[in-house]
């Protein structure tokens, strides 16, 4: 920002009011807390905060929130890593670096499509990267999954099992499932827990202490509580509960401040 204010560059845009938009997301219907921020040129320039974290507390830029499915490129980034280090090839068949993602004929033929399930030796880490193996968007819908609480090695054998639902490469499905199999594609590689590698790999080289997996009681005053959460009210609430936040699924469970999130993205800018 310059001595007055404002922005150091010229876009035509008053980035000031176009940031100050979001004071009127915050009402009865809409979201009781957001941030905003922007990066240009190597930093963070400008920014906004508005409403409450959670009841009393103001959102700030000490806030972390939920960041969802913005963990699926950092979950895409660490694997990146392993293909820098050539312990992965991105056209690298799934099923010969994960045992588990073998169909196993017999155990259960709920939903099996025995044409699709013989191209699944075809499936690549690329594919399961870009939402293109063919596998479904989750175990369940949304509202119905993980009823109970289960611990994610379950979760992820269970989406390694999960049978296919278009043939490989042939259309972009969205698919939490295809994470499910890249967590433990990241552990049968390198013997560590996917978080370890994350950790080591991704967010400590960035500077980036402000995503964490598995938040503990010392920044639950900085969590902002997310509206709209499924399975609301029970022990298994998504994102708020504590058995969510330790449950740290690698294609949603991260959280992080915006200013972290924007630094991450803008790793990837020349």
């Amino acid at each position: 920002m310059s001595d007055r204010g404002q922005p150091r560059w010229s876009t035509g845009v008053d980035i000031e009011a176009a940031l100050a938009l979001i004071d009127e997301w915050i009402v009865p219907q809409g979201p009781a807390g957001a941030g905003a921020v922007v990066w240009h040129r190597g930093e963070v320039v400008a920014s906004r905060y508005a409403g409450e974290a959670r009841p009393g507390v103001p959102v700030t830029a000490e806030t972390i929130f939920g960041m969802a499915s913005i963990t699926k490129p950092i979950a895409a980034t660490t694997v990146m890593t392993l293909v820098e280090r050539g312990l992965v090839s991105l056209d690298e068949s799934v099923v010969r670096l994960v045992p588990d993602f073998r169909m196993r004929p017999g155990e259960d033929g709920t939903g099996i499509v025995p044409e699709l399930e013989r191209m699944r030796p075809t499936i690549t880490v690329r594919q399961l990267l870009a939402h293109a193996s063919g596998l479904p968007e989750d175990l369940a819908a949304r509202d119905d999954r993980y009823p109970e609480p289960t611990d994610l090695d379950t979760i992820v054998t269970a989406m390694c099992r999960a049978p296919l639902q278009s043939a490989p490469g042939a259309r972009v499905r969205y698919s939490n499932t295809g994470y499910g199999v890249v967590t433990r594609l990241v552990e049968e590689v390198t013997g560590e827990s996917f978080w370890t590698v994350t950790r080591r790999n991704v967010l400590d080289p960035l500077g980036l202490p402000d995503i964490v997996a598995r938040p503990g009681a010392d920044l639950a005053i900085r969590l902002a509580i997310v509206g709209d959460a499924a399975q609301a009210g029970t022990a298994v609430e998504m994102y708020n509960s504590d058995y969510w936040r330790s449950l740290a699924v690698p294609w949603g469970g991260l959280f992080g401040t915006p200013a972290a999130a924007v630094r991450f993205a803008a790793a990837f800018l020349s």
